[in-house]
């Protein structure tokens, strides 16, 4: 009896043992199942990264190599992508949506189809103000990617505006300063950021005529873009061409020669001395020489940009004017004859008239020189006709 009480004892704890086997063989089962899930999802989704990866970097090979419409292409693809994986409310979205509308932006200034920018800038607007609402709600209004989008606004309106050969209006100018004052309150006034905003912003003020807020803007990013671009790149020369603009037309004339003087050693040292945009800023050189009354200075610029334009046959136009300048300058240094020179001041007086409405009909990015700096010149040959009718009478 006893043996038999020990071998059902035995029975039963080793049909226990096997119940209890079972439970846990299922367990591991499970475990299995789902790790090979999470292995088989993490190799979608990390070959779905690795696609976006190519994607991202296909997307700048095309911008560096100037595929503008490969670029967008692209950007708008990642977009969408990104939209369906991460919802549309996603603070990756209103990144990318940012960059693609800068890309668009570009656009404006290269299409000669009106319907084509117009449809760029609606589907441009449009997805820029989704990311400036994704901004606000997922890291704040303050913030400074808020901020940036906002000032980003500003410069979208301003570019459009300019396709359509119209002046950056105050709209423009006022979505720019407060993304600025944004961004400058978050990161400081000395951030990269910060820098680039008030760059842009720089530009709304010029060509709005808002010169001394323009000079203000130039001055203050000055540095900034000779750390970043370098001493001697062509950025920085550009951005002492425009400052220098600026300046002539706020009648500093000194200081606008200083600053075209410091570009133009930079494209000499670029070995540029013989590209257009070496004559380009030999002109405008010699035009503020002009303003403040250096006449030598004035003459040796303009033979310099005049037998540079004249080895440009596309630039009859520049060469004219070159000439035309070079001789006003001549006879303000070498009046010779009075009534001589009074008759060719009449005659020049007519040919900055017609120069003026050139250039006012001419698309506003396309004008080499600004309006304003027409007028002083024909100021200045109308107060040197007047001093010499006058002392001709006398």
């Amino acid at each position: 009896m006893k043996r038999m009480n020990e071998d059902t004892l035995i029975l039963t704890r080793k049909l226990k043992e096997k119940f209890r086997l079972k439970p846990f063989n299922l367990f591991a089962v499970v475990l299995l199942v789902i790790a090979l899930v999470v292995s088989i999802s993490s190799f979608f989704v990390e070959e779905k990264d690795f696609n976006l990866l190519d994607e991202i970097e296909a997307a700048k090979k095309a911008k560096q190599q100037g595929d503008l419409e490969e670029h967008i292409r692209i950007l708008g693809s990642i977009l969408e992508e990104r939209k369906k994986s991460l919802g549309d409310t996603h603070l990756a979205v209103a990144r990318l949506s940012c960059r693609l509308v800068h890309a668009l932006a570009q656009t404006y200034s290269l299409l000669d189809d009106p319907s084509k920018i117009e449809e760029n800038h609606i589907f441009a607007s449009k997805i820029l103000d989704e990311a400036i609402l994704i901004f606000k709600k997922q890291v704040g209004v303050n913030h400074w990617e808020t901020g940036k989008a906002v000032g980003q606004k500003g410069y979208l309106i301003g570019e459009y505006q300019m396709s359509q050969n119209e002046l950056p209006t105050e709209r423009a100018i006022l979505y720019m300063k407060e993304g600025l004052s944004i961004v400058s309150n978050e990161l400081g006034s000395k951030d990269s950021r910060t820098m680039l905003l008030n760059s842009i912003l720089a530009g709304l003020f010029f060509h709005q005529g808002m010169y001394d807020q323009a000079e203000k803007s130039y001055q203050a990013t000055l540095s900034w873009v000779e750390k970043t671009n370098g001493a001697l790149s062509e950025r920085f020369a550009w951005h002492l061409v425009t400052l220098s603009d600026t300046k002539l037309l706020t009648n500093k004339f000194s200081e606008a020669y200083e600053h075209a003087g410091r570009a133009q050693a930079i494209y000499a040292k670029l070995s540029l001395k013989s590209s257009y945009e070496f004559a380009r800023l030999s002109y405008k050189k010699g035009l503020i020489a002009l303003l403040r009354n250096d006449f030598n200075s004035a003459k040796k610029n303009f033979k310099v940009s005049s037998v540079l334009f004249s080895s440009m046959p596309e630039r009859k136009k520049e060469f004219a004017w070159s000439e035309q300048d070079l001789e006003f300058a001549t006879m303000l240094s070498d009046p010779g004859t009075s009534r001589d020179v009074l008759q060719r001041l009449v005659e020049y007086l007519r040919v900055l008239d017609g120069r003026y409405s050139d250039l006012l009909s001419q698309p506003i990015r396309e004008r080499k020189v600004h309006l304003e700096t027409v007028l002083k010149i024909k100021n200045k040959a109308i107060t040197v006709y007047k001093e010499m009718r006058d002392h001709t009478k006398t």
